[in-house]
């Protein structure tokens, strides 16, 4: 590489002699802890800023570390996910948390299953007593997550075999007649199962099987290239599944109840 093709900054700096090294202060240490991505950042910022000194027409791409694009990646996804955890766990309900409890009249849009109506312990007057068993089944349920004040979204854990997605009635029922598709479909596609969904005071509450394991955003940094692959031939493979699927004849195209195609940026547009 010729001095020539050097970055606009490096070109615009004090001629390369001893003043070079002032060029970039990496010795100043800034007032905030530098972050891991940061320091590798640094780290080879140092190593090309030397290497320029002793000779500057050195071909810098030829001294970055083979692995650095997936280092500095890993840094940061280590880091996003730290920070993500630490925001969950700021949210965490507890006895003091405004928590949103079903209120109001309360209807069933799905049928729920027999798993949920043993959970509900709701008799034959299912209406009356719906409100009440709904509400007990959330308070006692373990929080696997839940938006700021637990106000807008959250889901409950009522079981062992079954959780409970409470959000606002804006998204409609798309992810549940989503998930009712794959089971009719392609029930080989590991998906959570639907057990029905119930309406109260503006809000639905969605009754699906539980998942156990751990999610892939925690694990991915720790994974090897190869395992990497693996999981991306996998996910590969479950949609060239789904796309065997023939379009219905005569249905509008978008998601698979009729609502049509939904564009979800800022606001909801549907087609």
């Amino acid at each position: 590489m010729s001095q020539r093709s050097l970055p606009t900054n490096l070109e615009e700096s004090q001629p390369l002699s001893n003043s070079a090294s002032k060029a970039v202060k990496l010795d100043d240490e800034p007032a905030e802890p530098l972050s891991d991505a940061a320091v590798v950042n640094k780290r080879v910022f140092a190593k090309l800023q030397k290497a320029l000194v002793q000779d500057p027409e050195v071909d810098l791409l030829s001294l970055f570390p083979f692995n650095y694009q997936s280092r500095l990646a890993t840094r940061k996804t280590t880091e996003y996910k730290e920070e993500a955890d630490s925001q969950r766990k700021e949210t965490v309900i507890t006895k003091e948390t405004p928590f949103r409890v079903p209120e109001g009249e309360t209807r069933i849009i799905y049928p729920l299953s027999s798993q949920v109506k043993t959970l509900l312990d709701i008799g034959s007057d299912v209406h009356q007593t719906l409100l009440e068993s709904l509400t007990r089944v959330i308070k006692n349920g373990k929080v696997l997550f839940c938006t700021q004040n637990a106000r807008a979204k959250y889901v409950v854990k009522c079981s062992e075999d079954i959780i409970v997605k409470s959000a606002t009635l804006d998204n409609k029922f798309t992810e549940y007649t989503t998930l009712q598709y794959l089971q009719e479909h392609r029930p080989t596609i590991p998906a959570p199962r639907p057990h029905g969904l119930v309406v109260s005071g503006g809000y639905s509450y969605f009754f699906m099987s539980y998942v156990s394991g751990v999610t892939l955003d925690k694990v991915w940094p720790t994974l090897s290239y190869s395992n990497k692959l693996s999981l991306q031939q996998s996910l590969n493979d479950l949609f060239l599944d789904l796309r065997q699927i023939p379009h219905p004849h005569g249905s509008p195209l978008g998601v698979v109840a009729g609502e049509g195609c939904k564009d979800t940026r800022r606001y909801t547009r549907i087609s």
